[in-house]
């Protein structure tokens, strides 16, 4: 889920795509929320993130494989493995959000803790007033 709604920073650049970054409950409930120019960065930063899980995979099964000796060892699967991991390349992660908002609710016995109920929190704040719901 995701929120849309038209934002213009202090620099003049445009957001209209708005996710949850994180909840935290240490002193209260914190939510940061991070906004993007629209969902085609957020999907980038997604496809990035899912290349790095799936170099970290076939790394580790590299390494099984590598650390298997005799007729249990295959030549073909480690450069199977090897050439696959180099044609993925070096991907690091990537943050694409224009900016980031914090935003601080109490913590009591009627607040609900979920993605949900804080997006609920989040539309009744200025910011996001009369935001539209993105569902994935």
């Amino acid at each position: 889920m995701a929120l849309e709604k038209k934002l213009t920073n202090e620099k003049g650049i445009e957001t209209n795509y708005h996710r949850i970054e994180s909840i935290s409950m240490v002193e209260g409930i914190k939510v940061i929320v991070k906004s993007y120019t629209d969902e085609s960065y957020r999907l980038k930063e997604k496809e990035n993130e899912a290349l790095i899980e799936k170099q970290e995979a076939i790394k580790k099964e590299l390494q099984v494989e590598m650390e298997k000796t005799g007729e249990e060892y295959s030549k073909e699967k480690v450069i199977a493995l090897t050439e696959e991991n180099n044609s993925i390349g070096f991907p690091t992660e990537i943050d694409l959000a224009v900016f980031i908002h914090e935003f601080q609710y109490p913590l009591d016995k009627e607040t609900s803790i979920s993605y949900e109920a804080m997006y609920e929190k989040l539309k009744q704040e200025s910011i996001f007033l009369n935001a539209k719901d993105l569902l994935a």
